[in-house]
């Protein structure tokens, strides 16, 4: 199965944590994971667990 996990960044924080344990159990049972956020600490761990990083800049935009 394919998997694709958007987040802003992958530096250090509650979501990336989780993101990492996701991305390891996922790549485990045999899926193919894509991970697209803007790198950071987490970008090199990732892709040793075997999962694709891409670097996105997500334009967060707030209007009213």
């Amino acid at each position: 199965m394919n998997i694709l996990i958007c987040l802003n960044k992958l530096d250090i924080g509650g979501v990336q944590t989780v993101v990492v344990n996701q991305v390891e159990k996922m790549v485990e049972l045999g899926n193919n994971v894509i991970v697209l956020a803007k790198d950071g600490v987490y970008s090199e761990t990732i892709k040793k667990k075997g999962a694709t990083v891409i670097d996105f800049d997500f334009e967060l935009c707030h209007r009213i």
